[in-house]
This record gives C-alpha cells, structure tokens and sequence, in this order.
C-alpha cells in the first residue's frame, strides 16, 4: 500500500522510547510450546502490572504495562478475564475500583492517572455490570454486589442513554474510541459514529444489569428488552446481509431535510477488528459466524501467518506504522480481536478454526518472549515484528490458558 502514516517520522519509535527490544530471531512453530511458553511469562510476570492502592483507588489492581501505569477499565476488564488465580484480589480490586469511584452524573470513570487521580474525559466503557460479574463467576465471591453497587452501576445506564445515545437508540462513540485510530471514529465528528463494537457491549451490559439486577430483587425485564433492541439493531443494521460483515454506522446529529428526512441507516463501510466484537458477545447467530468467518479468514483481508490484521488489507488507509496516541489499529497484529474471534468461533462449533487463530497467535507470543524476554503492544501484519512498546501485557493475558480453554470449550467472559 503507498499509504503513509502521518505519525510514521524518522526516529519516532526512539524519541518516545518505546521502540522495539529487538526483531524475531526465534520463530516457535509448535502450538503447545508456544502456549507452554506463554503461559509460564504470564505466570511468572503478572506480578508487573499489579498496583497496590494508591491516590483515589482504595483496593488493589491491574494496569497494562509498558509505559501504561494507569487502571483502564476495558484494558484492567480483558485482563481480569484470562488472569492467573494467584491474581483474585488485583482481579476484583481492578473491577471494584471502577465502580467505587464516584459518579459524575451518573457517569463511570475511565481510567486513573499512575498517582490513582481520576479521568473522566474519555468515553467510558460500558462494563461495571459485566465486570463485577466476571468476578462473581470466577471466584465465586456474590458478597462483593451489593445492594448500593448494583444501584450505582444501574445508574450509569442513565449517562449512557442520556449522553452518548441518540434518539433512535444507537450508542455512539464521544471521543476516540479503544480501538484509537479506527477510521470508521477517528477523525469524525464526536458522537456521530455508532461503533459496533459499542454496541456489543452495550448488549452485554443490559443482560448483566438484569442478572445484577434480579440478584437484588429488582425487575430486570426492561434491561433484557433493551438488550434484545441492541442485538436487533446489530443484526438488521450493522451487518451488510450482503457480505455478512459488522460495520460501524454514521449517525449525523442534525439529519439532512429537503422533502424527506433524512434518518435511514449509513454503513461506513471499512471492514475492521470492530466486526469482531459482536460475535465474541454473541448478538450473532452461528451462522452469521461462519459468513463473516470466510472475510476473517482471507489472508487478502485478514489472515496472516499470526493471526488477524486489526483492519483488512484491501482498506486505503491500511499500514503497519509505529504510533502512538493513537495507537494504530489501521493493520498491525492486536492480540486482543484475535482472542475473541477464538472465543467466538469455539461457540459457534468451529473448533478447528479456532485451534488453528489460537496456534497462531500464541506462536507470535511466544515468539517474542522467545526472542525479546517479553511481549510488545502490536506486531506488523507483514513480517510480524513487534511494533511499538516492549513490556506491554494488558489484554495478552487472555493467551494465558488459551489453548487448554479452546480445547475444552471454556469461555471466560
């Protein structure tokens, strides 16, 4: 692609310090070494990113690493749903330090600085409900929802639907999404683009509030109703019958009038890791699965040797640049898509397909820490070689147990 990142400069990598420790010298080609090795780094190196109460957090938690020292709440969410067991307490703490903190407006906090100060300016993710969830499920530990908890986390409901809502009922983004550069956000107007991947979780957040919510007494119903409003949504007007795919849409705020109004569904139609996140939430039926698979799976979109590009080759903005804030997810390698893609495909009965992204995204991995002591952020989808920023875990955890969970059919979330 003649596409040049516009942070793509001579030197960038060095004067941010984060370039690469060092290229791939030794490629494992083995899936069960890979995870053998993957498994004993996050092992014993989980302790790096755990965080003893500081500033505004009372309890223990999880951050990214690398250069990464804050809690995140969808960073510490994906984190906590592959972490060793020896890590309960930082697992819960991370969940319970995110729905401690105060609301401003009913809105949940984002993330902290590395003192424990906190951040609301970017658009929080919608996940209390589920994160306090994964925890009970876990480890068992119900006592933590308490009454006052699943009432301040129903409350942020109201932020969500007041706030980043519009009046047909689609979430859209407010600011630069997770996924940094997507170029179906990034660039665009704050608040006119309704992320896929939003939405999914916003599905998965109403059905958690109704379970919170039931555990307490409470009628859940409309959570459920709203969450069935979510995946219709998802299903009729984010995906392209056509070709099956997720795409994002484009919700202008004040809608064009001549003779009609203007309010119809608009597709961006960039293919992009956010066609993922409705299939590992499964808004999607199996079969929907296997149609998007066949996009995922064509090495001119998707596919390479280490698992999925985060957006498909065909794009015009496709590039494996080093960058940061943005991060670029406009083709590099994340970890992240890939191991939900696993999870999803496992559901739908396609286990072989999910062997076969799990062996090569733990062969990339381990790779690394093979080469390099460690693991980095993202890796070019043309050479896999690590990108940007060594020493970064976050969402990587979720390879910890990923071959023995595939194998089982076990899904963590």
């Amino acid at each position: 692609m003649g596409f040049e990142a516009n942070y793509d400069l001579p030197g960038y990598a060095e004067k941010a310090g984060v370039a690469p420790r060092g290229k791939i010298t030794r490629r494992i080609t083995s899936a069960s070494e890979a995870a053998a090795i993957v498994n004993t780094y996050l092992d014993n190196n989980w302790q790096m990113i755990s965080r003893t109460p500081r500033g505004k957090l009372i309890h223990p938690y999880l951050v990214p690493g690398s250069v990464y020292d804050s809690l995140w709440d969808w960073d510490g969410f994906f984190i906590a749903s592959g972490a060793p067991e020896a890590a309960k307490d930082f697992v819960i703490g991370t969940a319970l330090n995110l729905i401690d903190t105060p609301l401003q407006n009913n809105r949940p906090v984002k993330m902290s600085s590395p003192g424990g100060d906190l951040s609301y300016s970017a658009h929080p993710y919608p996940l209390r409900a589920q994160f306090l969830q994964l925890c009970i499920r876990r480890f068992g530990c119900g006592e933590i929802a308490t009454a006052e908890r699943v009432a301040k986390i129903l409350r942020t409901m109201e932020y969500y639907e007041t706030e980043t809502a519009d009046a047909q009922g689609f979430f859209c983004w407010q600011t630069m999404p997770g996924i940094d550069n997507n170029p179906a956000v990034y660039g665009r107007n704050p608040g006119e683009t309704c992320g896929a991947d939003l939405m999914s979780f916003h599905y998965r957040e109403y059905l958690a509030c109704a379970e919170l919510a039931e555990m307490h007494g409470i009628d859940g119903s409309s959570f459920r109703q709203k969450a069935a409003g979510i995946r219709e949504k998802l299903c009729r007007c984010h995906r392209d019958e056509r070709d099956g795919f997720f795409y994002d849409l484009h919700r202008p705020k004040t809608p064009v009038v001549h003779k009609q109004l203007v309010n119809w569904v608009n597709r961006i139609n960039y293919r992009s890791c956010a066609g993922v996140f409705p299939l590992w939430a499964q808004a999607a039926e199996p079969e929907m699965i296997r149609q998007v698979w066949q996009i995922f799976a064509d090495e001119k979109e998707f596919m390479t040797p280490w698992g999925i590009r985060s957006l498909s080759k065909r794009e015009p903005m496709y590039n494996n640049a080093p960058g940061a804030n943005p991060s670029n997810w406009q083709g590099p390698v994340w970890s992240l898509p890939n191991v939900l893609l696993v999870y999803a495909l496992n559901r739908a009965g396609m286990k072989d397909e999910a062997l076969d992204l799990t062996g090569r995204l733990l062969k990339l991995l381990a790779s690394d820490i093979a080469s390099n002591g460690c693991m980095h952020e993202y890796y070019n989808a043309e050479n896999g070689e690590p990108v940007l920023k060594p020493g970064f875990i976050s969402w990587h955890m979720m390879a910890y147990n990923l071959l023995e969970n595939v194998e089982k059919s076990v899904f963590p979330f």
